[in-house]
Formats: C-alpha cells, structure tokens, sequence
C-alpha cells in the first residue's frame, strides 16, 4: 500500500568541509545552531541534512553526549529546510542565516517532538501535526487488514473496501495540506508542504497548486530559491497552458521528412506522446483509431510523437496497431528536445488544438476524448 508520507528520504551526497584560519573574523560568527537533546538514544549521532528535491545533502554531524546532547551548526544564505537525523528518526526543521533552535526529542514518543526558537518552526510543527494525524490512520488501517496481508487471495470486497478508505484518507490528507498551506502567512513551510507532503499525480492539479503558490509568493518573497524555483517551474508550464499556441515541433516522419506541427494548421489537432514500449499507450491505441475514423472526414488530425529509441519497434508498433496518422521522431526517447519544451513527464500525453494551433484541452483519453471530440464536430 503507497504511503502518504515519510519522513525518509534518500541520501544523495555526502561530504564534511573543514578549514582552520589564523584569527576569527565577522564571517566565523555567522552561521546558524541547533543545540539539542534525545532521550533514549544511547550512543551514537546525528546529522544535519539540507532537504532538496533530489535529496538529502550533507551539513554537519555531532555525537550525542551521556546526557543525550548534540550541537549541529553551519551556514546559508537564506531560509532552507533541513533534517536532523539519527538513526531511528528525521526532524524537518527551518533554519535561517542566523537561527537558534532548540530540538528535544524522545524516541519512546517520538511523534511528540519539540522545536523552538523560531516561528517559522512553530508553523512547521503545526503541518507536521496536522499530516501525522493522517499517519495515524494508515496505521491503523493498515493493522485493520493486516490479517489479509498474507493471504493467497483478497476477495473483491475486501479489495474495494480498503480501495475506497484509502482513497477517502489520502483526499482528507491532501485537502488538509493544502489548506494549510493556503492559510499560511507568507511563510517557506507553505513550499515544505507542497514539495514534500502533496504526492499529487494529477498534472492539471499539481500545476493549479504551483500556480497559486507562484502567484501568492512570486511577488513578496522572490529572493526565496524555493519560491524562484517554483516560478521557473510555473513559467514553463504556463507555455502549454489552455489558450496558449502549442510550441512548435519539427521532427522527421518515417521516411526522413520534417513534418512540422504548424502544417496543420485548419484542423483540430490531436499530438499523442507515445512509444511502443508503452503499453497504457498502446492499450489506448484502438480507442484513438476508431475516433480517429470517425472524424477524419470532418477535419480531425493526430501528430503522433514517438519517444522510441528503436526505429524498427516504432514502426512496427505502427503496423500492428493501424496507426494511419502523421508519425514523427528523433527517436531520442526522453533525451528528445519536445520532453522539456511541452513538459512531458509521463506517457502516454496528449494535447488537443483548435484550428489556429492553440491548446485546447491536455491528457484526454477514452471516453473524455471521445466526448470532447464530439463536443466539436457537432
């Protein structure tokens, strides 16, 4: 079963920096200090780690004393999200160029952690509290049907049930989130939440929520790298957004011909990211033929992009599946230049123009693209 959220994530670096200088200056003063203690522990220590979206990024490590107590320091240049983290547990904190925190931590009550020193930290524990209310839940869910968890088969009922608990908690967690993240007063945790607690698939939904993240901070708080970072995001998403001209793709058919989008300009255009090592694209393929049938007459065109690496595959995915429409690749796969142009994170995606080439609908597939389909043409 998919968890909602952990507090662990990958390590992606690791590397200490040490220097000695002669004498102290202003710059040796600067820097931030957590002083903490952890209650049943033992020996060992713990780190200090930067949270970024490709992982956990070394800063400081420190042994915990007899007494339980650590010292972690270093420096940044603004607000950053960190993990202090040991060996049976990670604390997600804020910490400044100049801040003073004091953690306390129990292992034998570990969900009770402290923070203080901050408001920003405050805030942060107040989201943490909110998503380990959901924590507890799956958990309790989980031993709810822990009895099946072996057995040889699950019988259907059971299977839905736990479908539709799951999906009811994991839409009360991520409503919650958001929430709170909306309520926020101009504060970083808002990006802590939405990078690390949102598990949102959807792509419509996650780029409304970094839209209004963007809106709301982009103004106010534009030094902030998570906030500069989200704007870069938005902005290339903005670029395929609904109303906007689809970016233009130049790429050779099977006979080594450019086939530019833009010749198609005068009829509706259905681009299909695709590959025929996608098998949810290639399990679509009969339902686009059989619309594509349909309207083809009254002036409906499909630019099949491929993102095979193979030729000799890509067409003979073609074949097999009488695919009769305009193909093109540079057969680059997910190193070909239209992924990052059109944002392209999965497949198969496709993008609906109207007759001038603007974008008119995003990932339409069965029974919703048939509707929008006839939705057009009649």
């Amino acid at each position: 079963m998919k968890k909602v959220y952990t507090y662990i994530y990958i390590v992606c670096c690791a590397a200490l920096l040490a220097s000695c200088k002669s004498k102290t200056t202003e710059d040796d003063k600067k820097g931030f200090e957590v002083t903490g203690v952890v209650k049943n522990y033992g020996n060992g220590s713990v780190s200090l780690m930067e949270l970024t979206s490709g992982g956990l990024i070394f800063i400081d490590s420190a042994e915990v004393n007899e007494k339980g107590e650590f010292t972690l320091k270093g420096t940044n240049k603004e607000k950053t999200f960190y993990s202090i983290k040991g060996a049976d547990f990670s604390i997600p904190v804020v910490l400044d160029t100049a801040s003073k925190i004091v953690v306390e931590i129990d292992l034998n009550n570990l969900v009770d952690y402290k923070v203080s020193g901050s408001e920003d930290n405050r805030v942060l524990r107040e989201l943490i509290k909110t998503n380990d209310s959901f924590l507890g839940e799956l958990n309790d869910m989980k031993a709810k049907y822990d009895k099946y968890t072996n057995a040889e088969t699950m019988p259907d009922s059971i299977q839905k049930q736990i479908s539709a608990e799951y999906y009811d908690l994991s839409m009360r967690q991520k409503t919650a989130v958001v929430r709170f993240m909306d309520s926020v007063p101009n504060s970083i945790v808002a990006f802590f939440a939405m990078d690390f607690l949102v598990d949102e698939q959807e792509p419509t939904v996650k780029y409304d929520m970094w839209d209004r993240m963007d809106k709301k901070y982009f103004p106010i708080m534009t030094e902030s790298k998570y906030v500069q970072a989200n704007h870069r995001r938005v902005e290339d998403l903005r670029k395929t957004e609904e109303g906007r001209y689809a970016p233009e793709i130049v790429l050779n058919n099977p006979e080594g011909i450019p086939v530019p989008l833009s010749s198609l300009r005068g009829k509706y255009v259905l681009i299909d990211f695709w590959a025929s090592w996608c098998r949810p694209c290639r399990d679509e393929n009969p339902n686009t033929v059989k619309l594509y049938n349909k309207y083809k007459k009254d002036g409906l065109e499909i630019y099949g992009v491929s993102l095979d690496s193979d030729k000799e595959s890509w067409l003979k995915a073609v074949s097999d599946d009488q695919l009769t429409w305009i193909h093109v690749s540079d057969l680059l796969k997910w190193n070909s230049p239209v992924i990052t142009k059109y944002n392209i994170d999965a497949i198969p995606t496709t993008i609906l123009l109207d007759k001038e080439g603007k974008i008119i609908a995003k990932n339409l597939r069965g029974k919703d693209l048939e509707n929008k389909l006839d939705e057009l043409f009649h």
